[in-house]
């Protein structure tokens, strides 16, 4: 493991501290100090942003030469080459490639640090919460609703985003919590539970063809002029990865996040949306036809973890986490047992936390004692 611990513009690093605690040179009162800084990190992460060192300095603002200069300082601190210079392009070594990744977390960190500790400074009057486009429109408005009753002293400022880009905000402390969807991982820093899940169905004008069908399946779909909600959403991705398993290219006639434009293009006749089945009722004038083995979304809230969250995060979390609870409760023998088990894991705040972190994670069964519901084993 690597410490690093910040004293003005030098940074020391404890490289396996546990063991270097107790060897010969900690004793005797060396760790080792380097002269690196951060305006040193930030030059070298937008020379390989940019690709250039001109480019760089542009968007810096600085001197071409102060660029190189800090580069060159980096490279005689830790005497390894980052950039391979030729003429004037150059190429990012094994070394610069992996000291790259840990300024981007580095650099990431300190911003996230700065964001919060401003926020403190100041005091937070509001929160900022970004949404998977097209997919809470409904249920936002609801819960967003029951959080000004709680908190009437507080702004939310909303930011549409994808599930990739939440993820990196929050990790640079530029926004409090996301409503998203599916993760394709789950880094370390991220909290978080299920809300619900959709399904994807097929939609279509009164007047198509397949206005009639029960059901349908994606090989149906193989020659109908498709329209998706977004081309990078997650959904849309699902599904074009489903027509490729069975070596077909779906004809997508239009993107559009916009339910309006959506149920205008249907109303032609010729054309049929694959979205998500909680959205359908934004749309008038449709038959909606399940397709068999559909693919299905998990919606998530996800938030940094933190030894302290806010007052402002936290009562947001209290009011999703009630707004939802039927949603993501698991599934119990019956509606009471249901309800002693919840409330149970609601008056112990902290079992309740750690239950859903684990229930987020990992596929869970909950075994509890009929006649004692205190009794709760959670078997992974």
């Amino acid at each position: 493991m690597v410490t690093l611990l910040f004293c003005g513009n030098v940074v020391i690093l404890f490289y396996k501290f546990d063991e270097l605690y107790n060897s010969p040179i900690c004793r005797a009162g060396f760790i080792g100090v380097w002269n690196m800084t951060l305006t040193q990190l930030r030059y070298y992460q937008a020379v390989c942003q940019f690709n250039s060192i001109s480019k760089a300095s542009e968007h810096l603002h600085v001197s071409q030469p102060a660029v190189s200069i800090a580069i060159s300082n980096l490279e005689m601190e830790f005497h390894v080459i980052l950039l391979k210079r030729d003429n004037r392009t150059f190429e990012i070594t094994e070394a610069g490639q992996v000291f790259l990744s840990l300024t981007n977390d580095l650099l990431a960190n300190v911003d996230s640090m700065y964001n919060q500790m401003k926020s403190l400074q100041y005091g937070r009057k509001q929160m900022r919460l970004s949404v998977v486009p097209f997919s809470f429109s409904q249920v936002l408005q609801s819960a967003l609703q029951k959080y000004r009753d709680v908190s009437p002293e507080i702004k939310v400022k909303v930011f549409e985003c994808n599930s990739r880009e939440a993820v990196q905000k929050l990790k640079a402390g530029e926004i409090d919590a996301a409503l998203t969807v599916d993760l394709l991982d789950h880094p370390s820093f991220l909290s978080g539970m299920r809300l619900y899940t959709t399904s994807c169905v097929f939609v279509v004008g009164k007047n198509h063809p397949m206005a009639s069908h029960s059901s349908c399946t994606f090989l149906d779909l193989a020659h109908e002029s498709l329209i998706f909600t977004k081309e990078d959403s997650h959904l849309t991705t699902q599904v074009k990865k489903r027509f490729q398993a069975m070596d077909i290219t779906p004809n997508v006639f239009l993107y559009s996040a916009q339910s309006k434009i959506i149920e205008s293009a249907l109303q032609s006749g010729h054309d049929g949306a694959i979205i998500s089945d909680s959205i359908v009722s934004q749309l008038q004038n449709v038959s909606v036809i399940p397709i068999e083995d559909a693919v299905e979304i998990s919606h998530l809230l996800i938030w940094k973890q933190t030894a302290h969250l806010s007052p402002v995060i936290s009562r947001f979390i209290k009011v999703i986490r009630s707004f939802y609870r039927p949603a993501y409760s698991p599934m119990l023998h019956s509606e009471r047992d249901h309800s002693a088990v919840l409330a149970f894991l609601y008056a112990h705040s902290f079992v309740y936390d750690s239950f859903w972190r684990l229930c987020y994670l990992n596929p869970t069964f909950v075994v509890w004692q009929k006649s004692l519901p205190v009794m709760i084993k959670i078997l992974i």
